[in-house]
């Protein structure tokens, strides 16, 4: 092959590809110029990996209170809080709230500061507060610690 100019198609090399062996093939019986770069197999790395983890559990945690809903508005001799609709919207709300007005100052922190810190204080303290969650038995106790989650959940 010649040497590469500004025109050549450079086609990525995945050797388990019918798709690319059909474009090798026509860019081939058409005599047009091209390069294979060859993809090698890579293994996510481990902080990729916990990364993920971390945001699949942040997801759940955002949809847990829905499963709960019917829970919550029992009355409290049945075992749930007696919420009203209202009351189980002011607990979304207070997520997204503390979560919105959070973010712009965690996006700074993790500008200046090492991000492996920040990541684990937040998942500690969303940790702590998604359990507390669980613990409350008064609607501003559960609010204050839903709003908390928001907090942990900004940097998740």
């Amino acid at each position: 092959m010649h040497a590469t100019t500004m025109h050549d198609l450079i086609l990525h090399h995945y050797p388990m590809s019918p798709f690319a062996e059909k474009a090798r093939l026509m860019l081939g019986l058409k005599d047009l110029a091209w390069h294979s770069v060859h993809i090698p197999s890579v293994m996510p790395k481990p902080d990729v990996t916990a990364l993920t983890g971390i945001n699949l559990f942040n997801y759940v945690d955002r949809y847990v209170l829905s499963a709960l809903n019917t829970r919550l508005e029992l009355p409290p001799e049945e075992g749930g809080l007696g919420l009203t609709k209202g009351e189980l919207g002011d607990l979304y709300s207070a997520f997204i709230v503390v979560y919105a007005l959070t973010s712009p100052a965690f996006g700074l922190l993790g500008d200046r500061f090492r991000r492996t810190w920040i990541i684990a204080g937040a998942v500690a303290l969303w940790s702590v507060a998604t359990c507390s969650c669980g613990l409350m038995n008064t609607f501003l106790a559960l609010l204050i610690a839903r709003a908390c989650t928001g907090i942990g959940l900004v940097v998740a």
